[in-house]
């Protein structure tokens, strides 16, 4: 569904008057657990969705005196990267960390066809991790024999 330039504006509204709901449970639990803040970001997302969600979040975190939790996105907008923590991707290849705006990066969700073979995985895992960012392991339609070779090699890790 395509979204008004109006419907999209007034989007923040219903964001706010959402997340002052969900924000204390979020913000309730002292676990540290970082919070993604983030939706998948297509039609009708607006980087106004995480930098609101954010300052919810901080204002739970100082009314409660709890610690800072860290926030991250799944966007690609410059502005939601440049206000959260980190950066979740949701891509087939590994990120570099120019492609975070230098935060931590981690590709967290991929769907090739057909799957990444357990080579494959492995191969974009190292070179995650020498590029400083991380690929996480995403089932992803993998069969129960592929799911095992892959987390066999990511246990092995990298030459």
């Amino acid at each position: 569904m395509v979204r008004s330039t109006r419907a999209a504006q007034s989007g923040a509204r219903s964001i706010r008057s959402v997340s002052r709901s969900t924000a204390p449970a979020l913000t309730r639990q002292r676990t540290g657990l970082p919070t993604k803040a983030g939706r998948v970001a297509g039609v009708g997302y607006s980087p106004a969705w995480t930098t609101t969600l954010r300052d919810l979040i901080r204002a739970e975190e100082q009314r409660l005196g709890f610690g800072r939790h860290l926030i991250g996105t799944n966007s690609n907008h410059a502005t939601s990267m440049r206000a959260v923590d980190y950066v979740e991707r949701h891509q087939n290849q590994p990120a570099s960390p120019a492609d975070c705006l230098g935060k931590p990066c981690l590709v967290n969700e991929y769907n090739p066809n057909p799957p990444l073979t357990a080579a494959q995985l492995h191969e974009r895992f190292c070179a995650a991790r020498s590029n400083g960012t991380t690929f996480w392991y995403w089932r992803h339609g993998q069969s129960d024999a592929v799911m095992a070779q892959s987390l066999a090699l990511v246990d092995q890790g990298c030459p």
